[in-house]
């Protein structure tokens, strides 16, 4: 599907640009109007356009959530302690640490200086600054609490980041074990094995198909190892490039939600996300429409982004929040039930609130879990490899020592 560049504008009047994917100019422009976005101008993407936009996304340097949770806590504290917000960017601004957030943060105070709004000023930085964040700054400016809006997006980062941290410990201890495995089949295909084959050599009979296997592998990877080396480098490289790019992204988010084991953590964590996002942004005031797309920004998974989008469309035909959810076949049971609540009652914000209170807690003791569910997997891999290896080591010896009784 062809990639379209776009200039116009949101509903505050603020100038946003982008890329969108439609069939064409057309429906790229209904596209942003349900967005809320008034199309300026949109061209397609060329070919070396696109490439060059894939390359950007490749290598771009993006604020990790534990540095926009610091930079959301500091601005919260400065803003609460009394400090003008010109003033808290330009403190900030002095003392990161972050060489691409520091100079946002002086452009940011410049443009301030004249006079924009912050959320505006944060616009310009689209890699660094999610959209989340810059609607809750906007809101905050509009209710005059941008303290408070600050001290959303810190908590929102923060949760993010430590859940992020948690599974990364949870498969610190499965990834060492794949690491060390590796490592001793490669030391063994290169020092071990051809010292075991020029034994074998010696003797004219037929070796046992593990040998053979082996001998052969270890072979190649002596003598092809520059070649191996290029080919996973090449595997690395186009994985990435699939990550980037929305229409291959969109695939692999739908498999990665539908994967054993890590599929159900994933799964929550898209859950976790809308309600939470959802909750914070109807808790702020945001007009639905436009939190639903903040949503479907804020969700890092292409394949529940195109489905939330779905939601929007269906809730400016008329349908309340909770039918729109049921039609996208994306939300459990639990939360399509609380947004029926949530619907009935008015009290949307606290239902959400509520379900991503429940799904984080899922989520914690599935990661706890985590190792768990693994260990037999790996013992099961390692196991078979150790099998592979001794059978293709000892199986010729005890062959000889058959021959010579």
């Amino acid at each position: 599907m062809p990639v379209f560049a776009y200039e116009g504008r949101d509903q505050k009047g603020f100038q946003v640009s982008g890329e969108i994917t439609a069939e064409d100019m057309g429906a790229a422009a209904n596209e942003l109007m349900s967005r809320q976005i008034l199309p300026i101008n949109i061209s397609p993407q060329t070919e070396k356009g696109e490439l060059a936009l894939v390359f950007r996304k490749l290598f771009a340097r993006k604020l990790t959530t534990s540095e926009l949770a610091l930079f959301s806590r500091q601005m919260h504290a400065l803003c609460k302690a009394g400090v003008p917000v010109l003033s808290a960017i330009q403190q900030l601004s002095q003392v990161s640490s972050v060489p691409i957030l520091k100079h946002a943060l002086i452009d940011i105070a410049k443009q301030v200086g004249l006079g924009e709004p912050v959320s505006k000023a944060m616009q310009k930085f689209p890699a660094l600054f999610p959209p989340l964040m810059i609607a809750l700054v906007s809101t905050g400016e509009a209710n005059g609490r941008i303290d408070d809006a600050f001290l959303q997006a810190s908590q929102y980062y923060e949760l993010a980041s430590t859940t992020r941290k948690r599974i990364k410990t949870a498969l610190r201890y499965p990834l060492t074990v794949v690491v060390v495995t590796f490592l001793a089949v490669i030391g063994l295909n290169a020092f071990i094995i051809p010292k075991f084959a020029a034994l074998y050599a010696r003797f004219e009979s037929q070796l046992p198909l593990p040998t053979r296997l082996l001998i052969g592998l270890s072979t190649i990877t002596r003598d092809y190892w520059w070649l191996i080396l290029l080919v996973v480098a090449l595997l690395v490289f186009i994985v990435r490039i699939f990550f980037v790019t929305e229409r291959y992204r969109a695939v692999i988010d739908h498999i990665i939600l539908v994967l054993p084991i890590f599929g159900d953590i994933m799964r929550r964590i898209v859950m976790t996300n809308f309600t939470r996002t959802l909750g914070i942004l109807i808790h702020t005031n945001v007009p639905l429409l436009e939190a639903i797309r903040l949503v479907a920004e804020v969700v890092n998974n292409v394949y529940a982004k195109k489905k939330i989008l779905k939601m929007q469309a269906f809730i400016e035909q008329g349908d309340n929040l909770s039918t729109a959810a049921n039609k996208i076949n994306l939300f459990s049971p639990l939360i399509l039930q609380m947004l029926s609540v949530g619907d009935t009652t008015g009290n949307m914000d606290k239902m959400l609130f509520e379900v991503s209170a429940f799904y984080e807690q899922e989520i914690d003791y599935d990661i706890k879990q985590l190792t768990d569910k693994i260990e037999p997997i790996l013992i099961v891999i390692v196991g078979a490899i150790v099998l592979t290896l001794a059978l293709g080591i000892f199986l010729p010896m005890w062959n000889m020592v058959y021959v010579v009784h």
